[in-house]
């Protein structure tokens, strides 16, 4: 198990529901589901964004009685719930009348939770901004997925 560089030391990761910590290499080894050709797993770690899924597989692979499956878990980048420069992307005006600026998420889609943690709107960045004129004035949360992972920045419909 790696973050796609380095391998992560002490991720929990469930396998047809064995618990097993991966070890300083990001190794974990599950004995006794050799018998199975389909395997679900999930993996979590604090600061990772967790990972479900399932795998098939095959008669050769289990004949060998050894199976490697290689995956990786992307960081989260740390949550800020102050201003777009904490979170380290541009977001103007903030607060703002409805029309914001998201010059870095063009083509991007971006959430708007409000205070009661509800998903108010979903929408795609349109020419670099999004139209949130629709929705009452009032303090949300903008959630938005960047290279290094999800941030969450507080925003202002005034």
């Amino acid at each position: 198990l790696s973050d796609g560089v380095n391998p992560i030391d002490s991720a929990l990761i469930t396998v047809n529901g064995i618990d097993k910590n991966t070890d300083s290499t990001g190794r974990a080894v599950f004995d006794g589901i050799s018998d199975s050709t389909n395997i679900a797993y999930t993996i979590s770690k604090d600061g990772y964004e967790i990972a479900n899924g399932r795998r098939t597989l095959s008669d050769s692979m289990i004949c060998t009685g050894n199976v490697t499956i290689r995956l990786s878990l992307r960081k989260v980048a740390g949550t800020s719930y102050g201003t777009e420069e904490q979170a380290g992307i541009k977001i103007y005006p903030n607060p703002s009348d409805g029309l914001i600026n998201l010059p870095d998420f063009n083509g991007q889609t971006v959430s708007i939770i409000d205070a009661n943690g509800r998903l108010v709107k979903k929408a795609t960045v349109d020419g670099g901004r999004i139209d949130l004129r629709p929705i009452t004035a009032g303090i949300y949360t903008l959630i938005a997925e960047t290279q290094s992972g999800i941030v969450s920045v507080k925003i202002v419909i005034k």
